[in-house]
């Protein structure tokens, strides 16, 4: 079910995101994740303008990876959330305030997520994270597993082509005529709809 952000945050429009990505494959995607949901949700009339932020103090969301337990702070407490870092998802924490709306979310990258292969497995390749980032950058806005999508970036139940090397591999899902993998990468009008209810 979506919940909507404080009242502040909604008034703005706006969400600012702190960048606590230090290294690895995912160091170099956070800004172009910035930019392309923003184009995204551009396309689609949703009234949400993700920002980065200089400082943690000054973001809303928070981004980071998780090696397999993540952990984070918020209003003085310490929390952790338990996380494989070979799994094909991320995880976000949407932190309530008052009247069970969201305050502040922190989103969790899995550190090296791989593609099983017939006999192995292997780390997976950019359109891959690419779409884990804007799947988890959609879920700050307020929704919630049970609001999924099934053709879109949002999908929660995905197809995986495992490509001849890790530049090849994709996620999609099943259309009406056939098999659809990203990229392009987009919201349908169901989702953006979903999305422009709570804001």
């Amino acid at each position: 079910m979506p919940r909507p952000w404080i009242s502040q945050v909604r008034g703005s429009h706006r969400l600012s995101v702190f960048n606590n990505i230090s290294s690895g494959s995912w160091s170099q995607l956070f800004t172009w994740g910035i930019d392309e949901i923003n184009r995204i949700f551009r396309e689609q009339g949703v009234p949400v303008l993700f920002e980065r932020a200089g400082s943690r103090e000054a973001a809303n969301v928070e981004v980071g990876v998780s090696t397999g337990r993540a952990s984070f702070t918020f209003r003085g407490q310490a929390y952790s959330l338990e996380m494989d870092q070979h799994r094909m998802h991320g995880r976000t924490y949407k932190a309530p305030g008052g009247n069970s709306e969201i305050e502040s979310a922190f989103v969790f990258l899995p550190a090296d997520p791989q593609m099983t292969l017939p006999r192995s497995s292997r780390s997976t390749g950019i359109h891959v994270l690419r779409l884990i980032l804007l799947h988890e950058l959609v879920h700050c806005t307020g929704l919630s597993d049970s609001d999924h999508s099934n053709n879109d970036i949002f999908n929660g139940y995905p197809d995986y082509h495992i490509g001849d090397t890790a530049a090849d591999d994709r996620i999609g899902f099943m259309g009406r005529d056939g098999r659809v993998f990203f990229p392009p990468y987009y919201i349908s009008a169901e989702t953006a709809g979903k999305i422009r209810r709570i804001w």
